[in-house]
């Protein structure tokens, strides 16, 4: 079989029950990259704090983001499925009007409220 990239969900999948990254991690990477695979984090979670939580792969990892809205190649986007305006806007106004919370938006670079 010849596998040319592993994705991995962050929660509870490859971080530990402690939020930790498990023992050897970086041990199994180099591993993967000597065998030419390709390692993706993927989550739910923004890009741009998967990034940060990966200093020193940044520029090497594929990132899927925002439940796959956003998937960079380490600091290139390659997909993105945005939002219109006008979407962001009904959902922010309705939250507003509810009362019950805080919009905030989940941009490529940042979190907006």
């Amino acid at each position: 079989m010849n596998i040319k990239i592993v994705a991995c969900d962050m929660d509870y999948t490859l971080l530990t029950n402690e939020g930790k990254l498990p023992p050897g991690f970086d041990d199994y990477i180099k591993r993967l990259y000597e065998a030419g695979v390709e390692f993706a984090v993927a989550s739910g979670r923004p890009g741009y704090t998967l990034q940060e939580l990966f200093p020193t792969y940044r520029d090497r990892f594929d990132f899927i983001s925002d439940n796959g809205a956003c998937i960079r190649h380490g600091e290139k986007i390659i997909y993105t499925s945005l939002m219109e305006d006008g979407v962001i806007q009904e959902m922010s106004k309705m939250v507003l009007e509810t009362k019950t919370g805080i919009p905030i938006i989940c941009g490529l670079n940042g979190g907006y409220y």
